[in-house]
């Protein structure tokens, strides 16, 4: 019996490419889950929950819905935006330049709104939450009438009747008392800034839309 000498395997640059690809795409692969699950978890949770609800999270962010344009001047930036052109409602994240009337004016605030297209004109109103520091119905500049309002909600508003209205309408028991009403021309908005801006508190939100928009 003849035993052959030992020949080496020769190196090989077709395999070492291949390995060398192969690792790469589970590293990327690897890193993609990580971040999909940790810091943009929310982005992804907040996608799911729009496409089930047949919504669209928008992708161009420079331009201001009414009525934020209204308040061009506190320089608004959006953060976030779902829309559901269907209904007219989109809901907002955005943030403004600091307010110094308002509580902690140093930091730039962030806002958490939903609006919604109405039927019909209104003459500028708002409900401002009196068991938050900040809403952003403030920062419309209406007048507030303090013989109209409760330990729940300040009414303001352009002028005595519109104000009038809004305080005898049931907007107020139907809102939560941690959320603002704004009724701007044809627009409602509700400020819920003092809460997350999840999928859950998304799917609050548009309940009481329904609601507080069928008064309006």
């Amino acid at each position: 019996m003849i035993l052959m000498p030992a020949v080496s395997p020769s190196f090989s640059p077709v395999i070492f490419v291949t390995l060398v690809v192969m690792f790469a795409a589970s590293v990327a692969i690897y890193a993609l889950l990580v971040r999909r699950w940790t810091t943009h978890r929310n982005w992804v949770s907040l996608t799911d929950w729009a496409c089930e609800r047949r919504m669209k999270l928008a992708k161009d962010l420079s331009q201001l819905p009414p009525p934020i344009d209204r308040i061009a001047d506190r320089r608004p930036v959006v953060r976030l935006r779902v829309d559901d052109p269907q209904s007219g409602t989109a809901i907002v994240q955005f943030q403004t330049d600091p307010v110094p009337e308002m509580t902690g004016s140093g930091q730039e605030p962030c806002w958490n709104v939903l609006i919604r297209r109405l039927p019909r004109q209104h003459a500028p109103a708002a409900l401002r939450p009196m068991r938050v520091a900040n809403s952003v119905v403030e920062l419309f500049r209406l007048t507030p009438f303090h013989g109209l309002s409760n330990d729940r909600f300040g009414v303001m508003a352009i002028d005595g009747r519109t104000a009038q209205r809004l305080a005898m309408s049931s907007a107020r028991a139907l809102l939560p008392a941690d959320v603002g009403l704004l009724v701007h021309e044809e627009w409602m908005m509700l400020d819920f800034s003092a809460r997350p801006f999840d999928p859950i508190e998304l799917d609050r939100m548009l309940s009481v839309a329904e609601q507080v928009s069928g008064i309006a």
